[in-house]
Formats: C-alpha cells, sequence, structure tokens
C-alpha cells in the first residue's frame, strides 16, 4: 500500500442523486431540460471493483427471470479506462484480440476501426512488455516521512489485462505530484503505467494511419446496459415532466421488476439492471421519444428521471453500452 492522496472506493449514494437530479444537473444526452442526468458517480478508487450481489429490491415485487446472458465475445488484449476526482461511466480504450480498436473520440462518443496485425501486434509487444502488468496490483505515490502535502485531485487508470488469466492493474499519474516533486516518491512502474496511459487515450495518433486496417466510424454496440434507480416515496417530482408510465415500454415487465436487483450502494434505494440487445434499445428511445423525452441512443452513457407518480417518487433509466468483449452479468457490468 502507499499512502497517496488517491481516494477510496465511494459510489455516490443514491440519496445524493436524488439531490443532483433536482438540482437539474442536465447533460446533453438526453432531453428536455432538466430531465436529463448522466446517473451517479462514484469516486476513483485503487481497488478492484467488487462484484454486486443481487439482492432482493425493497417496495417492488421481485419481477421476472432475467433473460439469457450474452454469449462470450472476442478475447480482450487490454482496457484502459481513467478518472479523476469523479469515476463516471466512459469508453476508454479497449483493445480486442481480433483486432478491433473502440476508444473515446469527441463528447465521449466511441469509436471503432481495425487494426492491422502488425498494429496489433505493437501493442501486444507494449503490454507484453512491462513487468508491471504481468498480475493484478496497484501503484501510487508514497508520501516521504514528514512531508506535508497540498490537498490535490489525483488521476487513477485503470487497466484491465486479458488472456489466460485476466487481471486488473491500477496506478496514479505522476503528473499529479509535479509540483511538489520533494514530498512524493514515485515508483517506476508508474511513470510506466502513464506513459502507456498516454498512448492509448489518443491510440490513433499514437499508432499512426499505416496501423489501421479499416476506416474510423462510431461505434455500434450490439447489447445494451438497462440500469433502473427507483426513488419510490421521496415526494412527487412534476419538475421532471414525464410520467413513467407514460412510456410504452419495449419490455414485458413493468420498469420497477425490470431484470434483476442489484446491491450497489448498501443500504440504498433499489437498483434493477438488465443487458438487452440493440434492437430492444433502439425500440426504448422510440417509445420516449413517443412520450417526449429524447434519448441519445449513440451516447456511451444517457440517463433520464422520471416521475413516478403511483409510488410518490422518481425512477432513473440509464442505457449503457457494452462492449464485444463483456459477457458478465448485468450486476457486473452495473459498476462503473
Amino acid at each position: 500500500m502507499f499512502d497517496g492522496p488517491l481516494a477510496r472506493p465511494a459510489r455516490l449514494g443514491v440519496a445524493a442523486l436524488a439531490a443532483l437530479v433536482l438540482a437539474a444537473c442536465s447533460p446533453p444526452t438526453a432531453s428536455p431540460s432538466p430531465s436529463a442526468s448522466n446517473g451517479p458517480t462514484p469516486r476513483p478508487t485503487l481497488s478492484p471493483r467488487p462484484t454486486p450481489t443481487p439482492v432482493p429490491t425493497p417496495l417492488v415485487s421481485p419481477g421476472p427471470t432475467p433473460g439469457p446472458s450474452a454469449v462470450a465475445g472476442p478475447d480482450l488484449v487490454l482496457r484502459l479506462t481513467s478518472c479523476a476526482e469523479l469515476c463516471i461511466p466512459a469508453p476508454g480504450t479497449t483493445v480486442l484480440a481480433d483486432g478491433r480498436l473502440i476508444w473515446a473520440g469527441p463528447d465521449d462518443r466511441a469509436l471503432e476501426t481495425r487494426l492491422t496485425p502488425s498494429g496489433l501486434d505493437r501493442i501486444r509487444v507494449e503490454v507484453e512488455g512491462r513487468p508491471e502488468l504481468a498480475a493484478g496490483g496497484e501503484y501510487g505515490a508514497e508520501l516521504r516521512p514528514g512531508a506535508e502535502p497540498f490537498p490535490r485531485g489525483t488521476t487513477m487508470y485503470r487497466f484491465e489485462v486479458g488472456g489466460r488469466e485476466p487481471h486488473v492493474v491500477l496506478s496514479g499519474d505522476p503528473a499529479d505530484y509535479a509540483l511538489e516533486p520533494d514530498l512524493w516518491i514515485i515508483p517506476p512502474q508508474m511513470e510506466s503505467l502513464a506513459r502507456l496511459a498516454r498512448q492509448l487515450l489518443d491510440p490513433v495518433a499514437w499508432l499512426g494511419p499505416d496501423a489501421l486496417a479499416g476506416p474510423i466510424r462510431p461505434y455500434r454496440p450490439e447489447r445494451y446496459l438497462v440500469l433502473v434507480e427507483l426513488f419510490p416515496g421521496v415526494g412527487s417530482m412534476p419538475e421532471f415532466g414525464v410520467d413513467i408510465d407514460a412510456v410504452d415500454s419495449p419490455f414485458e415487465a413493468p420498469f420497477e421488476n425490470l431484470g434483476e436487483a442489484v446491491q450497489i450502494d448498501e443500504g440504498g434505494f433499489p437498483v434493477r439492471c438488465l443487458v438487452t440487445d440493440a434492437e430492444t434499445a433502439a425500440r426504448l428511445a422510440d417509445a420516449e421519444n413517443e412520450a417526449g423525452v429524447r434519448r441519445d441512443i449513440d451516447a456511451w452513457s444517457s440517463g433520464i428521471p422520471y416521475r413516478w407518480d403511483r409510488a410518490e417518487g422518481f425512477v432513473q433509466v440509464t442505457l449503457r453500452q457494452v462492449l464485444p468483449h463483456q459477457a458478465q452479468p448485468c450486476a457486473e457490468l452495473a459498476l462503473p
């Protein structure tokens, strides 16, 4: 372990989400304002994310059995995500064994291309040539004895490494400590991982056009994660405009019984999840549009809060794109 100022796991509580939504936080992924939100945002963590356990959902019925799990996709070579003060769902950069490269473009919309064999090999060499990526671990700055640093925000890089034994490596960014070099000990592994992260965050600029075997285009997922966050009994929310029951849902179950219940916040409000195909996600967006709310289905993650008059509260419905290699249950995908 180390004594750097990187934050430990803490997800923004759903009660805090209610306050944020009531404050009319409205990103451009859905409309009308103020009824859009990207959902709850946890703080950075330097510990591998726990697997949430399905739990009974209070105040609503258990609901139907969730649909079949996704079949295994292509093998993962490497996936990088990063966050600073707050971690929100983002495309990051993903390299798959079949040569596909998926990364964050403008406005955090995911882009996709295919690498040449030599381009893919170049990334494999970078990964396999770093001992710090050979097994799970974490690397951060160590505070020198007696040092009193100025409080600051920090960056966390998360490397998900594929192969026979998939694992996660977490690392800070040396740039966060550049103003106080005498106060911190920066391990060489942290320097190495930060260099790789900066390259992966703009992979086309790093690899060059000769490494690409196809055009760059928007990523079109085959599957979406549906997250339903339920806030019953918190009072009516007329400012959200549209009631959830006005949406002609493509799902057989009502939203409060959709999929399976998951525990994300201990003692928090109910959360349910489901993985669905792109066609059903598009039908949901069409139904929402008919109800008077526009969802940007091409955004990596889009959340819309609705009134829930019959439960005297509100519901937030989020669609998040799923990557080809992600075949985990929705309870695992629900974590940012």
